[in-house]
């Protein structure tokens, strides 16, 4: 089998049972509890890993996945909304991850410069 056949979107990652391939493209956000990482999907499934976070923040393209709070790894292209007053992020499925303040201006700056094709002139 040729390498260069296989996506190179796709991850494999530890599970209890064994591994997973998992495409980027389908990972929400990553929350790190007790020892183990738990992979949100954009099909509503949580799936356990046994993978650190730090780990997983060197897999993850960094491009696209940022941590974004000591427990959290959010995927960037789902995120909706930010509430700066809270420290939330809004996700496109309606679902909520925290904001560390020591992370939201870089964060905030970070889709400006990434997404904001043609920014506006001040």
């Amino acid at each position: 089998m040729k390498s260069n056949n296989l996506k190179t979107n796709k991850v494999v990652l530890n599970t209890n049972d064994g591994f997973i391939c998992i495409s980027l493209d389908d990972i929400l956000y990553v929350k790190s509890s007790n020892h183990y990482c738990f992979l949100y999907t954009n099909n509503n499934e949580e799936i356990k890993i046994a993978t650190p976070l730090k780990q997983l923040e060197n897999i993850f393209d960094n491009k696209y996945f940022y941590r974004c709070h000591r427990s959290y790894i959010v995927n960037l292209n789902y995120i909706n909304m930010i509430n700066t007053k809270t420290s939330i992020i809004y996700l496109v499925n309606e679902k909520e991850v925290p904001l560390s303040r020591r992370n939201k201006s870089e964060l905030i700056k970070y889709l400006k410069e990434t997404y904001n094709q043609n920014p506006s002139e001040d």
